[in-house]
């Protein structure tokens, strides 16, 4: 699948588009010349590091499915802060826009993501997870190759009680400058909270 056969008149945002121009620029043909910028273990000391926790009153196996199968409408939501745009599978070729039905978070799929700046400064990223671990509960996402941001995201659950699970959001980052790495933590906290905000919420009504 190239990138250039992606339905432009499905996406909300810009931004999106503004980014995947730049990415074929960039070289990028088909979905599998999308890289990663997962590093090696050995160089996680020289990136900056934020990590923030969530609290879920329901187990484990609960929370972690929840976060699994969501739906990227309701996980990223659909304008403001933060928004879905759209996912791509680089293993299967499938394409997922904005309101369409999703199988649940498998390695090789890109998100592409919108930010809105407290109301005016206007990003796009995209990140594919590289890894979800039902066993150990972990589901880890890179940024892709170009953008303003290298590094990964880790998303792990802990079992806290029977019936209570701590989400913790890690993330290693380096960004294009020194300067801006210094407000990556708050943006980044920001975009994220609202992220778990989301689907603790979502969950939360399921079981109502």
């Amino acid at each position: 699948m190239y990138l250039k056969d992606l339905d432009q008149s499905r996406m909300a945002f810009p931004k999106l588009k503004e980014l995947l121009r730049d990415q074929m620029e960039a070289g990028v043909v088909t979905f599998n010349d999308l890289k990663s910028t997962q590093p090696n273990p050995e160089d996680l000391p020289t990136y900056g590091y934020v990590r923030d926790d969530y609290v879920f009153n329901y187990p484990i196996q609960k929370v972690f499915d929840h976060y699994k199968y969501a739906d990227p409408n309701v996980a990223w939501g659909t304008g403001g802060l933060v928004a879905f745009g759209l996912a791509l599978d680089k293993n299967t070729h499938e394409v997922y826009y904005p309101g369409e039905s999703y199988p649940g978070a498998k390695v090789g799929q890109v998100f592409y993501i919108h930010c809105t700046i407290f109301g005016l400064k206007r990003i796009c990223m995209s990140q594919e997870i590289v890894k979800v671990d039902d066993q150990g509960k972990e589901i880890v996402f890179s940024y892709i190759e170009g953008g303003m941001t290298a590094g990964i995201q880790e998303i792990k659950f802990t079992e806290l009680g029977s019936n209570q699970t701590r989400v913790t959001h890690i993330s290693n980052f380096k960004g294009v400058s020194p300067f801006r790495d210094k407000f990556y933590p708050f943006f980044h906290s920001l975009i994220v909270g609202k992220f778990h905000g989301n689907l603790k919420s979502s969950l939360e009504l399921s079981e109502n």
